[in-house]
């Protein structure tokens, strides 16, 4: 078992944290790995950071295009058999390439991810252990209808990134470039799952991904994504009514919500807005998530 992990991680800010990310990655048992930070811009001082960890990982700097960017850039760096990603505010467990490697290769798959923690940055308290056992094997209709895959508990064989060099991050999305990425790798290939939790996942201030405008925004992108493929792919024109609809949807009423927006509401009005135009999309999401009978 001497394959290869590019471990890439993005950053921007928080460099105490980066020093955490870093340091999880050098405490594995599994030792046949290569960290490869990608600092997007970051206007923050990383003396201190290389000084103690330069010597240890690839580091690249770029002008400020946003994570996706940034993974992308590491994927096209790295060397390794397996990519692994790691966000520079969370962190692995010690055994974390070492359980998704032997899983993989004997499981004999291209991708899988792993059950996870939630931990608050204040007190560093666990609150909540992710149940992921249910989302494997064919997830391409699940992923368009609710997702618990989290980037830094994913693993992917490189050899399938470079055959299909149109799966990668989006870099013209500024929110859900990462249920994008996942879609796509779904739509070729069955995922694996690892249910132990081996990672934890840093939650700090207000999670963009709870709001509704958020939802509507990212949906209303996708759309505009899978029309296009709906006319060119097999896979795609088998999604069922209720997504295409509640996707449609999405679409439409973010364009409602971008025109009621300019009138200059106050922010509690404008999440208001947006939660209502949110919630027919949500319930049809809910009512085919019921019938396919998991939780997220």
């Amino acid at each position: 078992m001497d394959k290869k992990v590019s471990v890439i991680i993005p950053f921007y800010n928080g460099v105490d944290w980066l020093c955490e990310a870093v340091q999880s990655v050098l405490d594995q048992t599994y030792k046949n790995f290569e960290i490869i930070v990608v600092n997007d811009g970051s206007p923050e001082n990383d003396k201190i950071f290389l000084n103690r960890f330069g010597e240890k990982i690839i580091y690249i700097k770029t002008k400020n295009q946003g994570p996706a960017a940034a993974r992308n850039l590491g994927i096209d760096k790295a060397n390794g058999d397996y990519i692994a990603f790691l966000d520079s505010d969370d962190l692995w467990y010690p055994e974390k390439l070492a359980i998704q490697i032997k899983f993989m290769i004997e499981e004999k798959i291209e991708w899988c991810h792993t059950g996870y923690e939630l931990f608050r940055d204040l007190d560093k308290e666990t609150y909540k252990t992710i149940n992921v056992s249910h989302f494997k094997g064919d997830v391409f209709f699940k992923c368009l209808v609710s997702s618990p895959i989290a980037t830094p508990c994913v693993m992917i064989y490189k050899t399938f990134l470079q055959q299909h060099k149109e799966v990668r991050f989006s870099e013209q999305m500024r929110f859900g470039q990462d249920g994008f990425m996942w879609l796509n790798v779904a739509l070729h290939k069955p995922l694996g799952v690892i249910e132990q939790p081996l990672t934890k996942v840093r939650m700090r201030g207000e999670n963009a991904a709870l709001r509704a405008k958020v939802h509507l925004q990212v949906k209303s992108q996708l759309w505009t994504f899978l029309k296009m493929k709906i006319k060119i792919s097999k896979k795609f024109k088998t999604i069922p009514f209720i997504i295409k609809l509640a996707y449609w949807l999405s679409h439409f009423n973010f364009k409602v919500f971008k025109l009621v927006e300019k009138l200059k509401f106050n922010n509690s009005i404008v999440e208001i807005l947006a939660k209502i135009l949110y919630l027919p999309i949500y319930i049809l999401l809910k009512v085919y998530k019921h019938k396919l009978n998991y939780h997220v």
